[in-house]
């Protein structure tokens, strides 16, 4: 279940980043995915309440951000080329209302056609700066 959640974060950054062609290949980045913990500097991460997202295909949801999730990073996979080295996303677990709203999709990547339905909300992501610290 958790390599399935990992592999939908990093399949969202693929479509996030398509080309409105169905023939075009994905623009932009790959990223890698990596679990991370709260090491509460400068401070703990407190709940966010009331964060709004519509999402216009799926619907509109009122989350609670509980906690930082992942950090997911540009990286070269099979020899391609970075885009935008810089664009790092910061991905935190949520809690949504209304808990689900399924919709299926037509999908098509790398690892070809795929209809999926949507299920719970449980991340998101935003465009973050990230820096190696001490």
């Amino acid at each position: 279940m958790k390599t399935a959640r990992i592999m939908f974060v990093v399949a969202t950054f693929a479509v996030a980043a398509w080309a409105s062609s169905a023939a075009a290949q994905p623009v932009g980045n790959h990223y890698l995915c990596h679990k991370t913990r709260d090491l509460k500097v400068p401070a703990k991460f407190v709940k966010i309440p009331g964060i709004t997202a519509n999402d216009p295909q799926v619907g509109n949801f009122t989350c609670t951000a509980k906690k930082s999730a992942y950090l997911c990073d540009p990286a070269v996979k099979n020899g391609s080329a970075i885009v935008d080295a810089n664009l790092h996303y910061c991905c935190y677990q949520v809690k949504c209302e209304p808990n689900k709203n399924p919709t299926n999709f037509d999908t098509t990547d790398q690892f070809g056609p795929l209809r999926v339905q949507t299920g719970k909300a449980f991340l998101i992501c935003n465009p973050c700066d990230a820096a190696l610290a001490p």
